[in-house]
């Protein structure tokens, strides 16, 4: 199968993929490891020391992080739409995060979050939420619940 083009989360056509660092990515169809390995991405574990290696392989250029929480262990985070069974655990993501940020010039973040409904707002997977964002610098406080 080709390649999508376009893909989410994968470069676009015309995009300096030699710019983009993928950590951690395990849970991969078809289309998107066929896209990867045709790339420049330069694809590493979830490893702070390579992280900020490598972002520092590129130079003082601006960066954008996007985490999917799904490339944590499935055991870390109860309640994940879509869980990918053994990873990295939420401290590890924490250090990396950290890492991304002191080692680069960190613009903007994206956290993608998909929980099952059930889940969205109990207290582990705030924490979980507010843990990952705070590595990142962001001071992230949670409404007061309200009614019964």
């Amino acid at each position: 199968m080709a390649p999508r083009r376009g893909a989410p989360g994968l470069p676009r056509p015309g995009h300096r993929d030699a710019g983009v660092v993928l950590a951690d990515a395990r849970d991969l169809d078809p289309a998107e490891r066929e896209a990867l390995d045709a790339s420049r991405v330069r694809r590493l574990s979830a490893d702070p020391a390579a992280l900020a290696s490598a972002l520092g392989d590129l130079g003082p250029v601006p960066v954008y992080v996007h985490l999917d929480i799904d490339v944590i262990d499935g055991a870390e985070v109860p309640g994940a739409r879509f869980p990918s069974g053994p990873g990295p655990s939420v401290s590890q993501i924490e250090e990396c995060l950290a890492a991304v940020c002191a080692a680069a010039d960190v613009r903007a973040a994206y956290l993608a979050c998909a929980w099952l409904p059930d889940r969205i707002g109990d207290l582990t997977t705030r924490g979980t939420i507010t843990r990952l964002a705070r590595a990142l610098g962001a001071d992230l406080r949670w409404p007061e619940p309200t009614g019964p």
